[in-house]
């Protein structure tokens, strides 16, 4: 079974709305258009990458809003904030 259909079966197992359900659904459509840029061309493949472009910056703010605050809550001062900015 390949990493995105893990990811989907993962997020059944979870309420829809689920933070951790959404970011798995997202870490499968992102490598899903991963494949689709790669077996592109031309126009085309501009296209999935600039959908993929989209897809990881949402991703991104998804984790430091949600993911990030609360391990940042979890770690030891001196660090707090480790992985913003990477």
């Amino acid at each position: 079974m390949d990493a995105a259909r893990r990811e989907r079966m993962s997020s059944t197992h979870l309420p829809p709305d689920n933070i951790v359900a959404v970011l798995y659904r997202q870490h499968a459509r992102i490598r899903d258009q991963f494949d689709a840029a790669a077996h592109s061309s031309g126009g085309q493949r501009g296209g999935a990458f600039d959908e993929l472009r989209e897809l990881l910056a949402t991703h991104e703010a998804a984790e430091d809003v949600v993911l990030r605050a609360v391990t940042d809550k979890l770690l030891p001062p001196h660090r707090r904030g480790e992985g913003h900015g990477a």
